[in-house]
């Protein structure tokens, strides 16, 4: 399905149209509306249209359109180029002092983190739930999706070497070290998928799978082989990415250009 067709779109195939944001060129920033349903709980009069500042391809701005498609909410999405430091800037900082991405415009609402804007989805439109009501599913869905900070960070340095942002020189210990952190990560989600049935939370899509979904997403793009590493988590991974949310919200970027083989398969990892 093309970038921009939501969720809740499907029946209808609508297209979310990209729009000009400002007065710079269109391959510079762009506004992509998504039309609202009728949603229940929600009505045109009652919110306005939120705004959601992005960047293509970031984990945390991932799992809050993922939310965001998965309640059925229209948006607009403001992108920034993070590498040129588009974002830096005075209407950013008021928000969010750390400058980070991202950022949920809410009627008079500002947001920001990932996981607080997801959770303040499910205070606010509570249907579906993304959270469940039985307890032992809704504690395991709240401890996973506070574990996946764990997994970001335990991924993050292998992505920022995959990318180049971090400059090693002639030192492989840093690079040893980070694919270390990440594979450790890995298999402790490969065991939480075990645990689970299609989903991390038994056969029903939670909050959980929102959260660890992006950061596995960027391993596969740098070419692990969960197939052969990570068997559970490869089948979790691939009913993920079959889920309309999923695939409206995918980076842009990633459609056009492949990803990289950043040596995650190197022979000593198991």
């Amino acid at each position: 399905m093309r970038r921009g067709t939501c969720a809740w779109d499907m029946g209808h195939a609508r297209k979310c149209m990209p729009r000009m944001s400002g007065p710079t060129p269109v391959d510079e920033r762009l506004t992509w509306s998504c039309p609202a349903p009728d949603a229940p709980g929600m009505s045109a009069s009652s919110l306005e249209r939120p705004v959601l500042y992005c960047f293509s391809g970031s984990p945390f701005v991932w799992r809050a359109e993922i939310a965001l498609c998965e309640k059925g909410i229209g948006y607009d999405r403001r992108v920034f180029r993070r590498k040129r430091g588009e974002h830096r800037i005075d209407e950013v900082r008021a928000v969010n002092p750390r400058m980070q991405l991202p950022i949920l415009l809410w009627g008079k609402v500002a947001l920001y983190e990932s996981m607080a804007i997801c959770h303040f989805l499910e205070l606010e439109h509570p249907a579906p739930p993304l959270i469940p009501v039985a307890t032992a599913d809704r504690a395991r869905a709240l401890v996973l999706s506070q574990e996946s900070h764990d997994l970001d960070s335990g991924c993050w340095d292998a992505f920022m070497i995959a990318e180049g942002d971090a400059k090693l020189g002639d030192d492989s210990e840093p690079r040893w070290q980070a694919h270390r952190k990440m594979h450790g990560e890995v298999q402790r989600w490969e065991a939480h998928a075990a645990a689970g049935g299609d989903y991390l939370v038994g056969d029903t899509f939670t909050l959980a799978d929102i959260a660890a979904f992006p950061t596995i997403a960027f391993c596969v793009r740098y070419g692990l082989d969960l197939a052969h590493r990570a068997p559970r988590l490869a089948a979790w991974y691939a009913r993920m990415a079959s889920r309309p949310s999923v695939d409206a919200s995918w980076p842009d970027h990633w459609r056009a250009r492949p990803g990289k083989d950043a040596g995650f398969n190197e022979p000593g990892w198991q």
